[in-house]
């Protein structure tokens, strides 16, 4: 909401019920939250928010719709009953596993849910429609309030810590983020602890973002779990339910959707600390304009902090199209929609994974996506060729006149296309076997810009 607050409609419809996880797989990770994020990752613009007016409109019959078409048809204000439980009666039928939102505030604080529920409702889509208009896919939400099915559910907890214990913590960020979530626990929500078992984590079915209406600690907008698991299977266990994303206040209101995605980001597995971008370990550096980037990586394009990419290049956690990274991509999340309007009542989306030959088995983990079952008859599918796996590395080094020397380092497996652009203009393009180092020197009076993708077999260039 970025420092504003939400004028609501009628009043909501609450409390998401889970429970923790539980391993059948032995050692399992522990859940870290990598610290909090700072005030920088709130920065506008953000993306435009819902405008189907106050009740939202329907989807054309026997249209599929586009990001713009599900923008123009979610309610631009919240509408629902006020309730302290997940509201299971209304709840949209858009697939298993989602995010259920969570307005939260101290035991004794000021209860401001009627002002602000607009503002919740409008960023949680917000935070979704970067990765709708980028891939055609979407965040699965939990939606559905007394009004209707196109209202997201949030429920209005009351904590059972005080302000002032809670302000007591807040120059412990870790400290205050364990608290919360030991008061939501308390509170019937099954967050993930790091005793739980792989079984117990795999019945949960919600995730949670929550906005704490309460002390927050200085200059930090937000923090969220995630797990350090790059296995690309989908026991991933950033692939399982029970994680908390947290938003706190900064300058009077709400951080912003870029702050709610960024949150949900990590929850889902981004980035894993071998990414070729994660300088930290959690997030990445090569764009000022990537969700999952601090501010002070080099700007790409507009400046539109936040508001571009959700992951630059799709080299650090979410997968190239007709290609894999070889570690955990947010795609494959069973919390992303397979297609953009899965929010919207009368949707396409439903369950889960693209499965292209229904045989149990995402596509971006099926060796034959298009042939049922593990086994590739020769010559049974084109993507039986899939994809190998490519990262880079990149030095550049500016020169007079414009020019730069690009020494540009692949690796992974199989072949890859490498391609150099300046501005939207290509100034080199060749396919290469891994491993391969590049050497070019290319003219672009601004930086220029390096993408490596794998290649199938049967892909020439």
């Amino acid at each position: 909401m970025g420092g504003r607050d939400g004028v609501l409609i009628a009043v909501a419809a609450l409390v998401a019920v889970m429970t923790p996880p539980v391993s059948a797989y032995g050692a399992h990770p522990v859940p870290s939250t990598h610290g909090p994020d700072p005030v920088s990752i709130d920065r506008l613009p953000e993306l435009p928010g819902p405008a189907g007016g106050p009740g939202g409109r329907p989807l054309p019959r026997g249209e599929r719709a586009g990001s713009e078409q599900v923008r123009l048809s979610l309610p631009e204000v919240w509408c629902g009953q006020v309730g302290s439980g997940d509201n299971l009666q209304q709840e949209l039928a858009n697939g298993m596993h989602k995010y259920h939102a969570v307005y939260a505030v101290p035991s004794d604080g000021l209860d401001r849910f009627a002002l602000v529920a607009t503002g919740l409702h409008v960023d949680l889509l917000q935070a979704s429609a970067l990765i709708e208009r980028v891939y055609g896919r979407a965040l699965r939400l939990d939606m559905g309030t007394s009004c209707g099915p196109q209202f997201v559910d949030i429920s209005a907890v009351r904590l059972r810590s005080s302000t002032s214990a809670l302000a007591a913590l807040a120059g412990s960020p870790d400290a205050l983020f364990n608290q919360v979530a030991a008061d939501l626990r308390a509170a019937g929500f099954g967050l993930i602890t790091a005793g739980d078992t792989y079984a117990a984590a795999a019945a949960r079915t919600k995730n949670l973002i929550v906005w704490l209406d309460g002390p927050s600690p200085s200059g930090v907008c937000g923090q969220g779990m995630e797990y350090d698991d790059p296995s690309r299977t989908l026991e991933n266990w950033n692939n399982l339910a029970g994680k908390l994303a947290l938003v706190f206040r900064s300058s009077g209101g709400f951080c912003n959707s870029n702050t709610v995605r960024h949150e949900i980001g990590h929850n889902l597995g981004a980035l894993q600390p071998g990414a070729p971008s994660a300088f930290d370990g959690a997030h990445c550096n090569d764009a000022y304009e990537d969700t999952m980037c601090y501010s002070q990586a080099p700007r790409r394009a507009t400046g539109e902090y936040h508001a571009l990419y959700f992951d630059y290049g799709n080299d650090d956690y979410w997968d190239p199209a007709g290609g894999a990274l070889p570690h955990w991509t947010v795609n494959l999340s069973r919390f992303v929609c397979p297609s953009v309007d899965c929010n919207l009542p009368g949707g396409s989306s439903g369950g889960g994974l693209l499965d292209s030959d229904t045989d149990g088995i995402p596509d971006a983990l099926d060796p034959c996506p298009t042939t049922p079952g593990t086994a590739c008859p020769a010559g049974a599918d084109a993507t039986a060729n899939r994809a190998g796996s490519a990262r880079a590395r990149v030095s550049r080094r500016r020169m007079r006149g414009g020019r730069w020397r690009l020494r540009i380092r692949v690796t992974g497996r199989g072949r890859a296309r490498v391609v150099v652009k300046c501005r939207r203009r290509t100034v080199y393009r060749r396919a290469v076997s891994i491993p391969r180092t590049v050497s070019r020197r290319v003219r672009c009076r601004p930086r220029p810009r390096v993408t490596v993708t794998a290649l199938r077999p049967d892909q020439r260039r």
